[in-house]
């Protein structure tokens, strides 16, 4: 069976007026990174963890 590792994350409120997009941590397996607008997070909750959604809903309209 697998072994399970906390990892304590840090969650912001940000907003960014720029154009880079960043870049993806593929150490960790992340392959896109996006920004999403509020009119989008419907789509960011359906592929959110239970335990996450509380978080991006506060920002739903």
């Amino acid at each position: 069976m697998g072994q399970f590792i906390l990892k304590e994350t840090f969650w912001f409120e940000m907003s960014y007026s720029g154009i880079e997009n960043g870049t993806p941590e593929t150490n960790e397996n992340i392959t896109e990174i996006r920004w999403f607008s509020k009119n989008e997070l419907a789509e960011v909750l359906a592929n959110t963890y239970e335990n996450l959604k509380s978080i991006v809903s506060v920002y739903v309209e």
